[in-house]
C-alpha cells in the first residue's frame, strides 16, 4: 500500500507536468501540497466507506459495533485492512512531506507528527486485536470532511 501510494504521487506528478500549466509554475513545496491535496480525498473516502462498512454492515443479521458487544470487540479482516491502508498513506505523505517538499513550515510539522501518532496507535491496536482495533477503524469516518478541505486547496490554487 505504501509503494501504491507513493506511485500514486509520481503518477500526478507525472500528468501534472505534463497538462497542468499551473502546477508548472508552482515551487517543489507547493507541488507536494498540491499532490497531497488529489491523494488524500482518495485516502479518505476509502477510510469513510471501510468505516461505514465496519460499524454496520460487517457483523450481518442486523448486528452492528452500536447494538452488539461481541460485534465491536472482534475485529476482522476489514479493520486490519482499512488500518493497513491508513498507515500507509500516513507513511507515504510523510515521505511526501520529508523527501519531496523538502521545506518545513508549522504546518508540516503538524502534519508529520499527526502520522506518526496515528501510524504508532493504529500500529499499537493491531498488537492488542480488540476492541480498540475496532474502534479506530470508526474513528476513520471523520475523514469524511478531507475532500472538501483538499478541494478548497485545489480552487483556491486555480483562483
Amino acid at each position: 500500500m505504501i509503494i501504491a501510494y507513493g506511485v500514486a504521487h509520481l503518477l500526478i506528478h507525472l500528468m501534472c507536468n505534463a497538462c497542468n500549466k499551473r502546477y508548472l509554475k508552482l515551487d517543489r513545496k507547493k507541488q507536494g501540497e498540491y499532490r497531497a491535496s488529489i491523494i488524500s480525498p482518495i485516502h479518505a473516502v476509502i477510510c469513510v466507506i471501510f468505516a461505514v462498512a465496519a460499524m454496520f454492515y460487517v457483523c450481518g443479521e442486523g448486528q452492528t459495533v452500536f447494538n452488539n458487544e461481541h460485534c465491536l470487540e472482534t475485529p476482522r479482516y476489514l479493520h486490519i485492512w482499512a488500518l493497513v491502508n491508513s498507515c500507509a498513506y500516513f507513511i507515504a505523505d510523510t515521505f511526501n512531506i520529508v523527501i519531496w517538499k523538502g521545506d518545513f513550515d508549522a504546518y508540516d510539522k503538524q502534519m508529520i507528527g499527526h502520522h506518526i501518532i496515528a501510524t504508532v496507535t493504529f500500529m499499537g491496536t493491531l498488537a492488542f486485536m480488540n476492541f480498540t482495533v475496532v474502534f479506530g477503524v470508526m474513528l476513520l469516518f471523520v475523514e469524511v470532511s478531507t475532500p472538501y478541505i483538499c478541494m478548497r486547496w485545489i480552487l483556491y490554487t486555480h483562483k
